[in-house]
Formats: structure tokens, C-alpha cells, sequence
């Protein structure tokens, strides 16, 4: 279930997820990445997502985890095109923001080991396909922002960007996997015969 941290694991991030998480507006998180406040901005939006994500699986609210998976797609969607306009990353930027990459890993990490946690009661609770099926939107999106952020990187980043991209969408992958194995998680197809 590092689902996410494929997502964003290369998104880049100065500070810990905490701190951006509980101000978007943190001068000094826009002040230490210079030129890269929009990393830093998208960033922070999509990690307050994450976070409402997994206080509602943690409290098991499950009822709401579509519409935080939903909150969590548009930020994210947002993001691609704002960094989209962004400049390259020089070696410098992606030095100074190692510290952001560790620290969001981590944030993916409690996303993913809360999924795994509540499994069983996730997967009684009548919401297990809709989750899948958001599992799956969420990796296509993490795909395409794991794209475009390795893009904005220098030559020298690309395997390591594409290791760690890859890596979290195989574990996004084994967590749809393990969930998809509970017949509560199919989704079911209507067909009409006519």
C-alpha cells in the first residue's frame, strides 16, 4: 500500500509531512525551497489529503474514504498542472529536498500500514470494492505525477526517480492485489441480456 508514496514520494517536500501538512502557508517551507514554492504548495495540499485519509481509515470512517480518495485525486490533478509550468529541477534542488522525499516515505508508510491494519474491518464494512477501485485511480494518477516529477529532474536523478516510482506502484499494486483476493472487494459488473 505505498501506494501513495509512489505518488508522491518524488513530489518534494522540505520539511516533514507533519509540519507542511498543518501549514500550507509556512514561510519558512516556501522560504527553503526558493523557486520551488509550488512543489512545496502541491506538496502540502496533497498531504493534508493523506492525512484526513488516514485519520478516517484509523477511526474507521469508512463511509468517507471515497470522497477523501476524491480529494486526494483533484489535489493531485491540480498538482500535475501546476508543476507542469514549473522549470527544471537543477542537482541542488534535489539534494536540498532529500530530507522531504524521507519524510513523506514515512507519511505513505502510516497511509498504507493503516489500510493493512483495518483490513478486516475495511473489508466488512460494504465500501472494499469502491476502495479498490480507488486504489486503482489513485496509482494511475500517482503514475502520471511520478512521470512528469522525474521529468522536471536532471539526467543523473531519472533511475533512481523511476526506482523508487516503480517500487511504489508495485506495492500500490500488492495492496489492490491483497484486497481484491476478499469477494466483498470484486466489483460487480451488471449485464443485460437482451
Amino acid at each position: 500500500m505505498k501506494f501513495l508514496q509512489f505518488l508522491l514520494s518524488l513530489i518534494i517536500l522540505s520539511l516533514s509531512a507533519r509540519a507542511l501538512a498543518s501549514s500550507c502557508n509556512n514561510y519558512h517551507v516556501t522560504k527553503a525551497l526558493g523557486d520551488r514554492r509550488v512543489f512545496a504548495n502541491v506538496t502540502c495540499k496533497v498531504i493534508e489529503a493523506l492525512l484526513q485519509f488516514t485519520n478516517d481509515i484509523e477511526k474507521q470512517s469508512f463511509q468517507v474514504l471515497h470522497k477523501d480518495v476524491v480529494a486526494i485525486l483533484q489535489r493531485i490533478e491540480d498538482g500535475i498542472r501546476r508543476i507542469a509550468l514549473e522549470s527544471q529541477l537543477d542537482s541542488r534542488d534535489v539534494y536540498s529536498l532529500e530530507d522531504g522525499f524521507k519524510a513523506f516515505e514515512k507519511n505513505i508508510e502510516e497511509v498504507l500500514k493503516a489500510l493493512k491494519d483495518k483490513k478486516t474491518d475495511i473489508v466488512g464494512s460494504g465500501v472494499c470494492a469502491e476502495l479498490v477501485k480507488d486504489l486503482k485511480d489513485l496509482k494511475d494518477a500517482g503514475r502520471q505525477i511520478s512521470i512528469l516529477v522525474v521529468g522536471k529532474m536532471p539526467e543523473e536523478f531519472f533511475d533512481i526517480g523511476k526506482k523508487a516510482s516503480n517500487k511504489a506502484l508495485q506495492e500500490i499494486q500488492d495492496t489492490i492485489n491483497d484486497f481484491s483476493k476478499e469477494p466483498s472487494c470484486r466489483s460487480t459488473k451488471v449485464t443485460f441480456t437482451f
